[in-house]
């Protein structure tokens, strides 16, 4: 289902925007349930961003199975066994977002111990999603890394070959263009 879009694999496109769009909303997040000023404008965005984010995670982990069965689980056997805390952590911080919502309109006695708990949550999210993309970019990257110098020719893998090729495509484009 999740496996590729115009004949590119799906998780190399969608990884990017967990890694980098989701530490933002967990951080951003956190800001806002211990600053009093910001939560009557921002809980319903709260909720949006986090849904947003949850899925963004849930997306990227099932698009990195669909790459998984195409390549081999050998390939990147730690990033995938890392990879399967994700979903789990990202919807126990959703849940802890959504308690905290539920806090400040109910019980606001509970807010502050809630957002202690959703602090420690959101903050070990974004370590693991880090160790996660670590090993993942490890998995791909580290061997080429180790074999090519700057500017050298190199044979890349299948995988990287439509990006490498649209990569080549604009320098190409921006040459003309000067």
């Amino acid at each position: 289902m999740l496996d590729s879009i115009m004949g590119l694999p799906l998780h190399p496109l969608v990884v990017h925007a967990a890694v980098v769009l989701y530490p933002i909303i967990v951080l951003g997040t956190i800001a806002v349930v211990w600053r009093s000023a910001w939560q009557s404008l921002a809980t319903r965005i709260l909720v949006g961003a986090n849904v947003l984010g949850f899925l963004m995670v849930f997306i990227t982990s099932k698009s990195g199975e669909s790459l998984e069965h195409r390549v081999g689980r050998e390939v990147a056997k730690a990033h995938t066994e890392q990879a399967e805390v994700m979903n789990p952590l990202a919807l126990l911080f959703l849940l802890s977002v959504l308690v905290w919502v539920w806090a400040r309109a109910n019980k606001p006695s509970l807010k502050k111990p809630i957002a202690a708990t959703l602090t420690v949550i959101g903050l070990g999210t974004v370590i693991w999603l880090a160790v996660v993309g670590h090993s993942g970019a490890t998995s791909v990257w580290q061997k080429i890394m180790a074999t090519t110098t700057a500017g050298s020719e190199h044979e890349y893998p299948a995988p990287f070959l439509p990006c490498l090729q649209i990569t080549g495509v604009i320098a190409a484009a921006n040459q003309l263009s000067q």
